[in-house]
């Protein structure tokens, strides 16, 4: 997926598809505990362009946006990429959860990643291939061949846990190479 692809009707039939994923869990919680009830509270959006389903999907909107690099990184960035994860994967009562690696294609795990990538850019981090990719609306593919040829200036460096190395991309290289595309 790419930031072009990331608007707001895409944002909107996320959110849809995770209350539902709430009320079916809540609905088999109710099966277990007939006194068990959970009902999600809408709330306005900041901006008054309408209303989220519950006050989660108001915070992801303030992620997602900063995703698509409309507004500026929310401070707290990270623990509302917390609070999705654990809706999603964490069991209820478990110290420890794991994400299925095919949820990081969806459109919220794509959403992550690049949040990521810009967090990275911002603070001065080198990027890898496929962080400058998703910033770029390229492939990882030709942003190593950009790499190779020089057009973009990095190194290889070792991969984490391997023997094999990898492109790394200094930040002030990422953002001259984004400014030339007009992505910042």
């Amino acid at each position: 997926m790419k930031i072009s692809e990331m608007t707001d009707t895409l944002f909107d039939r996320e959110m849809a598809a995770l209350l539902a994923q709430v009320r079916f869990w809540c609905m088999r919680l109710s099966g277990i505990d007939p006194k068990y009830k959970l009902e999600p509270t809408p709330v306005s959006n900041l901006d008054g362009t309408g209303k989220q389903p519950f006050p989660l999907a108001l915070e992801l909107k303030k992620v997602w946006d900063y995703a698509r690099g409309v507004i500026p990184r929310p401070d707290e960035l990270h623990e509302i990429i917390q609070d999705l994860c654990e809706l999603l994967w964490a069991p209820v009562g478990a110290g420890t959860y794991e994400i299925p690696s095919d949820w990081w294609e969806t459109p919220l795990g794509t959403m992550v990643k690049i949040c990521q990538a810009r967090d990275a850019l911002e603070g001065e981090h080198d990027l890898d291939t496929y962080q400058l990719a998703l910033l770029s609306d390229l492939t990882d593919k030709r942003i190593r061949q950009l790499c190779q040829s020089g057009e973009i200036k990095a190194e290889k460096v070792p991969r984490e846990a391997s023997s094999q190395e990898q492109w790394a991309i200094p930040a002030e290289e990422a953002r001259r190479f984004l400014e030339s595309r007009d992505m910042l």
